[in-house]
Parts: structure tokens; sequence; C-alpha cells
């Protein structure tokens, strides 16, 4: 099976909770792999932890499955037990296969004394655990100190449940860069009264969120669709009554509770129920010599191929006409990351203006980047000119192509194995396809290369990379004042509350949102305050103005025109406060009429419908964007 929808290009991937059932997460793993999934960033709680860890690590299916190979599950237990843990120090594993009758016979004093210590001590120290995935991180990192979150070669989220503070607590690169991913996974995975908790706070994850899908949003540079992998255990026991049965069956239900609150308020998920022979605490068949292990693996794979059938027979997408911008918004964002090579064909080189940090992205993240455009009627004019030139002077390899492209679409190059989304037209709708098995890989390849073939003409200019520099204000004000409706306006520059402004639309474009961080770890580089007052640096010399959010003073309110989607990013990156443009005495309307506040915005990935064109009020526009362009000014 082949993975023909766009929509796992970019996939973050979590994993549930779960024990030792978790194995068949390989097994699902490597089915999605070879299927053409893309992950970019991982999550985990309690056993799904160790699993992300390591694959966020480099790990392979293979690595994963030589670690639990390696693994002396006994002596891993021996440790953990006789490891300083406090008043049940000497109660052994086999405690939780006895006959939960023992407590019922047992008076309501000593059942509380034994509970009471289980909960605050447990029978085992996850300390052990901590080492034990320690050492796998070195190894498969080369490191021989202790692995951080920054080390890492993918984004990381670990959960787990801090019973001090009685919620949830979450490490990742961006909140906890510095510390142990060992030491997480050993708090995430503290299953009560099985492990005493972690700093006598922390234990596992599941109980508050089993599946951590909430904390990816907006924690990464891409915001994508979710594979949330869940399991599933059929109990084949005649129905004992242990305690190792009664634990498991209290963590599952608190767990998937969890998991189905969360899950109710996401859009962006897809579940894949992982099927498994292995229970929560089956420690005694955690070898790959087991059937149930083995078993698993497979039940793995095939719930992955059960799920992603299940989509492609399902999906709307597979069938759906696109809007003619519309694959803009579905595969701008893919991953730049491990590509050596991107290649962009476009009709129109207008939608240059809606992909410029998209490809800016591109450009500082790849080896190279060409970009074919296909304009036969306006070739010379003064705006076509101007886009030939600005991306040229970023380093980009543009081509002018003459004829008609016999398709729309991106294609990345990564050692000679191609990926690639293509679109093609049909009358005056637009259909998305994800190309990724070997015979359609050497079909692009071929394309590609008879594309190379041909002798259109070619700009580009060296640029060893792309700065931005502060700009004079008074420059821009000047510039500003071209726009129609701003000639007999005030215009100055000072720092507002996002909280404060109202915006026009109920949304931003996730294309847009999703390459913003490109954009600001370049003021970071330029030790500039974000989105003030700049202009890029490009090749020669040569620059291109961007100007901070334009904000309308309208009976009493300030109205976002331009900036919406650095005021959203700014608000979930808590910055507060943004040097904003602040222009008064507009007498022209808005160009729509709504008034939201940025706690109200969300990310939108699809072409505006009806409704939303109609609330649009073109004749009142403000061609800021025009006015700043340097077929007027800049470039040239």
């Amino acid at each position: 099976m082949t993975l023909k929808n766009h929509e796992f290009i970019n996939s973050k991937g979590v994993f549930q909770g779960g024990g030792c059932k978790a194995v068949a997460f390989i097994g699902a793993y490597e089915a999605a792999l070879e299927n053409g999934v893309c992950f970019t960033e991982f999550a985990g709680t309690s056993a799904g932890s160790i699993f992300a860890a390591f694959i966020a690590a480099g790990a392979t299916v293979d690595d994963m499955k030589n670690f639990i190979n390696r693994l002396d599950i006994k002596e891993l237990i021996r440790k953990a037990q006789n490891n300083k843990r406090g008043p049940l120090g000497k109660i052994k594993l086999n405690f939780f296969k006895k006959s939960g009758k023992l407590l019922m016979r047992l008076k309501p004093s000593m059942v509380e004394v034994i509970m009471s210590t289980l909960s605050d001590r447990g029978m085992c120290n996850a300390r052990v655990l901590q080492d034990v995935v320690e050492e796998e991180l070195q190894r498969l990192l080369g490191m021989n100190t202790q692995v951080r979150f920054s080390d890492l070669k993918f984004p990381l989220t670990i959960v787990a449940s801090d019973i001090k503070k009685h919620s949830v607590k979450v490490w990742n690169k961006k909140k906890t860069p510095n510390e142990s991913v060992a030491k997480a996974v050993s708090c995430s995975c503290a299953i009560p009264g099985y492990f005493k908790p972690v700093d006598k706070r922390y234990l596992d994850g599941g109980l508050l969120s089993n599946l951590p899908v909430s904390f990816f949003e907006y924690n990464s540079e891409e915001y994508s669709n979710i594979l949330a992998f869940t399991l599933s255990y059929e109990e084949t026991s005649d129905g004992q009554d242990d305690v190792k049965t009664y634990i498991a069956d209290i963590m599952s239900t608190i767990t998937e509770g969890a998991t189905n609150i969360q899950m109710s308020s996401h859009h962006n998920v897809f579940v894949v129920p992982v099927k498994t022979r292995m229970g929560l605490l089956d420690f005694d068949l955690l070898n790959i010599d087991s059937k149930p292990f083995k078993a698993s693996i497979v039940e793995g794979k095939k719930s992955f191929n059960a799920f992603l059938y299940s989509y492609q027979q399902n999906s709307e997408l597979k069938e759906q006409p696109m809007h003619s911008n519309q694959y803009l918004l579905k595969v701008a964002t893919c991953s730049c990351s491990q590509q050596d090579e991107i290649i962009c064909l476009l009709d129109d080189f207008k939608k240059i203006y809606k992909l410029f940090l998209t490809i800016l992205k591109w450009r500082n993240n790849s080896k190279s980047v060409s970009v074919y455009i296909q304009n036969k009627q306006l070739y010379g004019s003064a705006e076509f000119d101007y886009v030939v030139r600005l991306l040229s002077n970023m380093g980009i390899n543009v081509f002018l192509v003459k004829d008609t492209l016999p398709v729309l679409g991106y294609f990345f190059n990564k050692a000679h194995r191609w990926r690639s989304i293509v679109v093609k037209k049909f009358n005056k709708v637009y259909k998305a396809q994800y190309y990724n098995s070997d015979i359609e890989n050497r079909l692009t390849e071929v394309f590609v290369q008879s594309l190379k073939s041909e002798d259109y003409p070619h700009y580009m200019v060296p640029l060893p990379r792309i700065i931005l520099r502060k700009i004079d204000v008074d420059v821009m004000v000047q510039k500003l004042k071209t726009v129609a409706q701003y000639q007999q306006s005030t215009i100055n520059f000072r720092k507002v509350s996002v909280h404060e402004l109202c915006f026009m639309h109920d949304f931003v474009y996730g294309y847009k949102y999703r390459a913003m961080d490109e954009l600001v770890t370049l003021y970071g580089n330029a030790s500039l305050e974000v989105f003030s007052p700049a202009e890029f640096v490009l090749a020669d010399g040569k620059t291109s103005i961007i100007t901070p959010p334009i904000v309308e003073l309208h009976d009493g309110e300030m109205v976002v025109i331009s900036g919406l989607t650095r005021l959203f990013y700014a608000y979930k990156q808590n910055i507060t406060e943004v040097i904003v443009a602040i222009v008064e005495d507009c007498e022209d309307e808005t160009p729509a009429n709504g008034r939201f506040k940025v706690n109200e915005l969300r990310i939108k990935d699809s072409p505006l419908d009806l409704e939303d064109r109609l609330k649009r009020q073109y004749r009142h526009y403000r061609y800021i964007e025009q006015a700043l362009r340097p077929c007027n000014t800049s470039l040239i």
C-alpha cells in the first residue's frame, strides 16, 4: 500500500501509554515509514515516552528491537526492587500475581497502610529505568554526557503527572532544553504503586494525559496533522482476579478517560488503533523470543495498514477538486530540514507573495531551491521583473517557462529519492496527489531531469545568506504614504498590546503561520526587536522592505489591516507587546467589517469559502505590498 494523500507528508507522532503493551508501536511505526509517512516531531506518555524518546534520538526499528533484545528484564526488576524505597522493599513482582482475595482477608486498617505505602513509595525505583534509557540515548547519539532535550534530532514532548501540583508536567526543547530526557521518561513511566514517585512528586503521565496531543500545538515550527497511536488489548485470561489485573484495570480506566477527553477537542488528530497481544504488566513476556512479543509486532504493522486503508477509502480529499490556490495552503509547509534539493513549479508569479516566507525557509535550510515560473502573458512587466529579481537575489534558481507546465507542485530530493506533491489541472479545478513509492519516485526523477534539460531562461545571483537590518522609519513612512488611503494620514510607530487590537477576520492561514519561525530567527540574528521596521539585505546589497504590522484607528478601535499572522504568532509565543505602524485619519472604510480579539483567532488550512469572500470588500483594500515593492522603488 502506498500513501497517496498529502495529509501525512509532515506528521507529528504521539504514542499512548500502556506499559508492556507498547511494544506493538514498533510494528506500527515500521508500517508508517514503509507507507511514506514523514514524522517531524514526537510526543509520548508513560511507555510511549520511551519509544518517542528513542525515535527522536534517531532510532530505527531495528535499533528498538535490539534494545529490547539487550534488556535483561529480570535483572532490571531486581535492581529496581533492591534500590532503596521504603517499607515495601522486599516485596517481589510475584506480589502482583497473587490472588486479590489476599486483600479481602486483611483488616481495613492494614489494607489502608499497604495501599498508602504503595501510592507513596511504590515497589520499584524508577532511577534504574532512567539509567537504562540514558545509556541507550547516548549510544544512539554518539554522546558520553547526559542527553538533553536540545540534543535530540527531532523535537520531543514528554508528559508526567505532578502529584504535588495536581497538574501535568511537560518537558520539551522550548520549555526545558537543558533537562535530562531520560529522567523525564522515568517520571512519565512511574506507574503508581509499582514505581515510587520520582523526586517524590512525578508519576505516570497517563494519569492526566495518556495521549498528549494538546502539547504539540505551536511547540515547533510546523503545525500539522497528528498521528495518535493508541493501544487496544483483548483480555485472553479467564477472568482472573489478582492485584496485577486490578492495578491494570484502574490504570486503563484512568488513562482511557483522560484520552477520550483530550481527543474530543482536536480536529487534526488521526487515531491509529494499535492491537497488541501484550498486557500492561507482562514484564515476563518482554523479550523478542516470546510469542506475544512477536505477535504484537505483527499486530502493530497490521493495525497501521488497516488504519491507512480505512482512511484512503473514506477520505474526501482523495477525489475532492481543489481551488486554484488550495494546494498552496495544503503543501507549502513541507519540511525542508531533511531535503537537499527542492523544486517548485508555479503557474502564476504572484503566488510568490503567498509563498515568500515558505521559500525563504526553503532557501535557508536546503542546499538548492529552484522555482519554475510559467507566465507567458506578463513577461516584461515591472512586477514580473521584480519577482524574478527578488528570487534570484535571494540565491534562488529562477527558470522562466515559456510553455505550459504539465503539472504544478513541489518536488523534494534527498539522496536521490524523490518525494513529490503533484497538482494537475482538470478544466478549472486542481487535484493534488502525494507520491512516494519506488515506481513513482523514479517517474518523478525522470520528469525532473527532463525539466532540467530544457533550455529555459535562468536567473540566479549567488547569496551566502539572507540578513535583516534596521530601516530608517522616515523612509518607511514615505513608502506607506504612497498607499492611496494613507496620503493624508498620520503614521507613527509604537508598541501596543496584542490584546488591545481588533482583527477583521477570525483566522490566519496555516502556511503563513508555519513559516513565521524563519522570520523570527532572522530578527534574532540581527538583534532587532521582533517585527520592528526592517529590510531584507539580498545579493549585491539589494534590499526589500518589511513593514511592521499596520493598524488603523477607527472609532476608538485599533483595527489590524496588515500583519495579522505575525500578531497571532506573537500572541501564541507569549509576546504581549509588538511594534506596529499606527495610521490615523484614514477616511476609507476597512476591507472587512468583522471585529475579533486575538484569542478568537484560529488556524485555517482551506481556501476562503463563499461566505468569507463575501465579507471582503475588495474596493477598500489597501495595496500596501505594492507600495513597498521595488517595481516602484527598491530592487531597481
